[in-house]
């Protein structure tokens, strides 16, 4: 919400978009939220949500321990790593490799990446 004005700038300026004034008021903000890591049960499926930083500073790695499926969100991409952008804010390079060491460590058998 702090900075919904400043994101909104950026965004038409790099996206050359111009959307309505108000569309970050708009957005629905989250019931629940995490600091570093958070159990969650959908149905009879367990997933451990971990929060990480990477090319944000609010990246979420999502892990099914029964499945053994992770979901990397924007911490694995086709540019991995995406350390830069003259339009947004530095992004986090050594909590990112930390990130992706940790996901390694899952031993996943599945992963889905994001972005």
């Amino acid at each position: 919400k702090a900075t919904a004005g400043y994101n909104m700038y950026i965004n038409d300026r790099q996206f050359q978009v111009k959307g309505p004034a108000d569309r970050y008021s708009r957005l629905r903000y989250p019931d629940t939220t995490f600091s570093t890591r958070m159990s969650l049960t959908v149905g009879s499926e367990d997933f451990e949500l971990i929060h990480a930083k990477g090319e944000t500073d609010d990246g979420t790695i999502i892990w099914s321990p029964r499945r053994k499926f992770l979901w990397s969100g924007d911490l694995w991409i086709w540019n991995v790593p995406n350390c830069g952008n003259p339009q947004k804010v530095q992004r986090y390079p050594m909590e990112w490799s930390a990130a992706l060491k940790s996901m390694a460590d899952f031993g996943a058998e599945v992963l889905f990446p994001g972005h």
